[in-house]
């Protein structure tokens, strides 16, 4: 399943003329995004100029508000929430979008914008700028520029005659007519190839690009625009909203509201891949125990489907496959060694994501025990009565389960839980060797450091 129910894989629509009822239109349009969520859109803005504005896009119950954070941008930012997972077929198409500036002050300015090419960060630009001498605008939007000529413009947009369009009324800006900024307008933004006669007079031509809006129903308003571009057809075009505050004089606020964004032709969804991260254990991760046990643990999302299941690998190995959240998979029996261990998402489709690798180490730490009495060389009268102590650490965290002492290699007592100590009784005389010996780890050894003790008195003869 996808986040665009209205799409097929490939829908196949005509466009039609233009300077006609909006109802004229080929239908059905391929509804992208409705206003309701921003969940499927993402952002580009001026990289350069900002002064760490924020551009926002929030639903609301009149669609999605666009808006800028408080801040003075060394020149306005222009900003466009594009659909990354749906894309034009071909260079024949149009794009639609309903919008309403904040209000009917020229600073407020929405827009939609097509011949989007996310990479570079430029794109062609239909929008309306309200006002007593606002107009309907093209514009080419180049967020990759350093400056506000460079970043807004008709670079590389011409008259039907061949002749470089200007920023004016009558070139590629359209006077509003009747427009209501009261009110949402739909404006609706083309692409056609171009005609032998276009190509006659600008070699280069790459589309013919119409503009037009409608309000009041399905009816035209204001001036058509008709221009040529030789911008190079963008290898992935994606469609989008545009906005821009456009003033230096505010801190940032709200440019108006955005809904309803649409193709006429034929495009494509584009299965977008799941999201991953392997979340425990953490990378570096260094476990004491061995043969080890651990829990990997993955988080896993997919932006326009959903996940299918979540595999767990082991040095590039699937070791196990976990299919709903949460997901966890227990593993045991890693021997000491490095690790490299990772998680796979596979959505409903079948695109797949691997996590970073997180690497981890398995050490087995023994405990550590010494025989803290009797002391080395010490001397008891027989028959002697001796305690055997002995104290135990666990740096690995080790299961241990008893501790044995040990009378010339032999056991002659043990403790199971601290303190660890025994007493031996009626000790005849001789030369003895005690050490103490834990046992852990389902009969794993580590043994103390010997001591000689000597026990002295009369030997009693043989009877």
């Amino acid at each position: 399943m996808n986040a665009f129910p209205c799409l097929g894989r490939v829908l196949t629509l005509a466009l039609l003329g233009w300077g006609v009822p909006l109802s004229a239109l080929a239908q059905p349009t391929n509804l992208i995004n409705d206003g309701t969520t921003a969940a499927n859109l993402s952002l580009l803005a001026n990289q350069f100029g900002t002064a760490g504005a924020a551009m926002l896009l929030t639903p609301e119950a009149d669609g999605l508000r666009a808006e800028q954070s408080a801040a003075y941008p060394d020149f306005p930012v222009n900003a466009v929430w594009y659909a990354p997972a749906v894309r034009p077929v071909s260079d024949v198409y149009g794009v639609l979008a309903d919008v309403r500036p904040a209000s009917a002050n020229p600073e407020h300015v929405p827009g939609v914008m097509g011949w989007l090419d996310p990479a570079a960060g430029r794109g062609i630009v239909f929008r309306v700028v309200p006002g007593v001498f606002g107009s309907f605008q093209v514009a080419v939007i180049d967020l990759a520029a350093p400056s506000a000529e460079a970043n807004d413009g008709t670079a590389g947009l011409f008259h039907l005659d061949g002749t470089a369009a200007q920023p004016l009324l009558g070139s590629a800006w359209g006077a509003l007519g009747e427009y209501d900024p009261g009110a949402f307008v739909t404006l609706h933004l083309a692409f056609a190839a171009p005609t032998a006669a276009d190509r006659a007079v600008l070699s280069n031509v790459t589309a013919r690009v119409t503009a037009r809006a409608y309000q009041g129903g399905d009816q035209p308003v204001g001036d058509p625009i008709e221009l040529l571009t030789t911008l190079p057809a963008p290898a992935q075009a994606r469609v989008g909203y545009a906005a821009k505050l456009d003033t230096l004089f505010l801190p940032g606020g709200v440019i108006g509201h955005v809904k309803n964004l649409r193709v006429v032709g034929a495009v494509e969804v584009i299965n977008r891949p799941p999201v991953v991260a392997l979340t425990s254990p953490a990378d570096g991760a260094r476990f004491t125990v061995a043969p080890a046990s651990v829990t990997l643990t993955a988080t896993a999302s997919d932006p326009d489907g959903s996940v299918a299941r979540v595999e767990f690998l082991r040095d590039g190995a699937v070791i196990g496959t976990v299919t709903v959240p949460p997901y966890t998979l227990p593993v045991s029996g890693l021997a000491e060694g490095q690790y490299t261990l990772a998680a796979r998402a596979v959505d409903n489709q079948g695109a797949a994501t691997t996590s970073a690798p997180v690497r981890i180490e398995v050490v087995d730490v023994p405990p550590v025990v010494t025989l803290s009495s009797p002391a080395d060389g010490a001397s008891f009268a027989a028959p002697a009565q001796i305690e055997l102590r002995a104290e135990v650490s666990n740096p690995g965290g080790q299961a241990l389960e008893r501790v044995e002492f040990l009378q010339n290699g032999n056991v002659a007592g043990q403790a199971i839980a601290p303190p660890y100590q025994v007493t031996l009784g009626g000790v005849a005389a001789g030369a003895y060797s005690f050490a103490a010996r834990v046992v852990y780890g389902g009969g794993k050894t580590v043994t103390s450091a010997a001591v000689a003790v000597t026990v002295t008195g009369v030997t009693q003869p043989p009877v």
